[in-house]
């Protein structure tokens, strides 16, 4: 099973869904932890047997039995029943599963359909001669004219750019570094490069990176650049021969950033 490094979750539509509200405390005991098995295996329903519930549920066979009752008659999932084995499903993630589908699907056709426009641009070039301009902010008027001629483009590198973050080695602001990405990508573009070559850019120096550190000695890895300041100050473009060098002046991290090696 992989492991997922982050999840959105908002206690706001917890507490304030009034048919979870409804539940007795064991009852949405046992629901909590249906979504945590879901989220776990990536879908949006668990089938199982009432004993095999009850042990990935933590609790007893006659609780889970009630709890399922309780959460089909308040409609806080569907539960169905067929020769004892009941397979529960989140409406709400279904619904967030398709819709995610249908992104995906949008974004693998916006890679195609830029890949034949672009053709073989090359995501090793060097689209970035002086590191420092990449602080300079792009130009609006570029952004608004693109985003004007391809309306759906916003939607699609948001999309991308977080996953770009999920490919960096040391995670940290998740929602100012997929920002930064994004802001990098519109650099990219308005120095020239379409958008879609710098999101493939982006994504192959993050990449780049992270093998790299990966065989640096322990005791350098709290040198690794976090996400946040590696796109926002263009570190992307940086010589990958430099990208140990010059160690010893920076500030080791300190606090909670998540590295992956």
């Amino acid at each position: 099973m992989a492991k997922q490094a982050f999840q959105q979750w908002y206690w706001s539509d917890w507490f304030g869904d009034t048919n979870v509200a409804r539940l007795d405390p064991a009852s949405r005991c046992v629901w909590f932890e249906l979504l945590g098995i879901m989220s776990q295996e990536g879908t949006f329903q668990v089938s199982d047997d009432l004993s095999s519930l009850a042990r990935a549920t933590r609790t007893r066979v006659d609780v889970v039995a009630e709890a399922l009752k309780k959460i089909d008659a308040k409609a806080v999932a569907q539960v169905i029943e067929n020769n004892g084995v009941y397979t529960i499903i989140s409406r709400r993630l279904e619904r967030e599963m398709k819709r995610k589908d249908a992104v995906r699907e949008r974004v693998k056709r916006f890679r195609n359909a830029s890949g034949n426009a672009s053709g073989n641009t090359s995501c090793n070039a060097d689209v970035t001669p002086d590191v420092t301009d990449t602080r300079a902010r792009y130009s609006e008027t570029y952004k608004e004219k693109y985003i004007k001629e391809n309306p759906d483009v916003e939607r699609l590198i948001a999309v991308e750019a977080e996953e770009i973050v999920n490919l960096h080695p040391r995670r940290s602001d998740h929602r100012a570094s997929v920002r930064a990405v994004i802001d990098a990508v519109w650099r990219e573009a308005d120095r020239g490069m379409p958008p879609e070559a710098a999101l493939r850019m982006l994504r192959d120096r993050t990449v780049a990176y992270a093998e790299a550190v990966r065989g640096w000695p322990p005791g350098e890895r709290r040198y690794i650049k976090g996400a946040l300041a590696w796109y926002q100050n263009g570190c992307y473009a940086d010589d990958p021969a430099t990208w140990r060098q010059g160690k010893e002046a920076e500030t080791p991290f300190s606090g909670n950033h998540e590295v992956v090696l």
